[in-house]
């Protein structure tokens, strides 16, 4: 792993480390304060281009990113963000989402 996915990496753990678990339910469909730190900290943009409104970074990155937060089950739509819709509005030339 490179430096600077490790780095990424490690960001995930912290900020999962200092929330709550989070228990989902109806009209609890997702973490909305996890999704503030993950965006605060610039990682819902993981792999999208900067000059588009994204990080930067490679999907290897966007992937580490999902995994980490998947095996500390973080309730968050940050693979249908980063792999899903980030790239299909860039590929269509729209704009992501602040």
């Amino acid at each position: 792993m490179s430096a600077e996915r490790a780095l990424v990496v490690g960001t995930v753990r912290d900020i999962l480390a200092a929330h709550e678990p989070f228990v989902l339910g109806a009209g609890r469909a997702w973490d909305a304060r996890l999704w503030a730190a993950l965006a605060g900290a610039g990682l819902t943009g993981v792999g999208l281009p900067e000059a588009a409104g994204g990080s930067g970074g490679e999907l290897a990155d966007a992937v580490a990113v999902v995994g980490t937060l998947a095996a500390g089950a973080g309730a968050v739509p940050v693979a249908e963000q980063l792999l899903v819709a980030g790239p299909a509005l860039l590929a269509a030339d729209l704009p992501l989402p602040p």
